[in-house]
This record gives structure tokens, sequence and C-alpha cells, in this order.
């Protein structure tokens, strides 16, 4: 179910009970979001560690000009460019629902300015929940591509309208649930700092 790579993935350069407690709260500011008080609709599960760019090239929304530039340089070329970041965390909603969720993303390039670009997938069933896209200068977008999820998870009444986007993360719909994945995402980018922009 799951790509060969993540078998052999390298343990993540911070483990998740060394992560300082008040990072999710500083991923929810960084995003826009009110104070987290209580439950976190965001939960760090596990970090599953890295892999090279070369390990996962069949990675959905893997940005067409690398594609062409491995042809143009070679195979070396991917092992050159960017790194996968594999991570597992749930999305709590009303009632305590929990979605599952595993996600992966490459930072790429900084000479080609590249936004971020991976998936996120049910960790129990394997489906495709939401595209994570490099969609401009340093501009990644995450997009819900799964109904069924979508309709399914409901979050609690206080996390209904609220939620910016950090810098440099946009969303399809403004939804919910790319919100909060997109918390998640800002929040595993910042592992280690002590202060989020």
């Amino acid at each position: 179910m799951w790509p060969e790579c993540i078998n052999n993935l390298t343990p993540a350069a911070i483990a998740l009970q060394d992560v300082p407690g008040d990072s999710l709260v500083l991923a929810f500011e960084g995003c826009g979001w009110p104070e987290l008080t209580g439950e976190s609709p965001v939960r760090p599960v596990a970090l599953l560690g890295t892999c090279s760019t070369a390990a996962y090239p069949e990675c959905p929304n893997f940005p067409d000009w690398h594609h062409e530039n491995a042809e143009e340089e070679g195979a070396d070329y991917l092992e050159e460019i960017g790194l996968y970041s594999w991570f597992d965390f749930d999305l709590v909603g009303a009632t305590h629902s929990t979605l599952k969720l595993r996600a992966v993303y490459n930072c790429g390039d900084a000479d080609c300015n590249d936004g971020r670009w991976g998936a996120v997938w049910d960790r129990d069933t394997g489906a495709l929940v939401a595209n994570i896209s490099s969609v401009g200068d340093c501009e990644t977008r995450v997009d819900v591509v799964s109904v069924e999820h979508e309709k399914k998870f409901r979050p609690s009444a206080e996390w209904q309208g609220a939620g910016g986007a950090p810098h440099g993360i946009t969303f399809g719909t403004n939804s919910v649930i790319e919100r909060l994945i997109g918390v998640a995402l800002f929040w595993h980018l910042h592992l280690g700092n002590e202060e989020y922009d």
C-alpha cells in the first residue's frame, strides 16, 4: 500500500517526545488561528523520517519541471534537490472523532523557488485525502480531493470559522480540513524552532 521508500526512511532530526510542548500553539498562531486552548484539533502522532527525492519519484504532485530537469541532467539530479519528510498526525473533530492521516512533502529546490509538494492520505485505508502542490514562487497549496473525508470530518464548533493561511501556504477551497492540514504542515516545517515567523 505504501511506497517502498517508507521502509528505508532516515530518522527525523528531532524525536516527537523532544518537540517543545508549545510548538503546536505557535503553529496555530503562525497560521492566524485564535489562541489554542483545550484539546487541539491537530494531534501529532509520529515523525517517520526523511528520504531523498530520488527515492520517491512517483510522489503525487511531483513538479513537471523536475522531471524535465532529471531527463536532461541525469539521475543524480534527483539526489541533489529537496528531501521528502514523512509524518503522521490526527485531526480531532466534534465528539472526539478522529481522522488518521499520513503526510509527505518535499521542500524542493531553492534555486527553482519551489513551493512544497506531496500528499496526505488516510492512514487506515491509504486513500488520498489531499494534494500538496508547488504552485508558484515559494508558494504551496493544499487541496482536499476526497469528498468522503471532507464530509466525514466534522470539526468542533470553535474551529469552524477560525484560521487563516500562513505565509507561503494557500488552500483550494479554504475548508476547515484544508486549514488544519495547513497547520500540521506548518508545525512540521518549523520543528525545533523556538519561535515561528
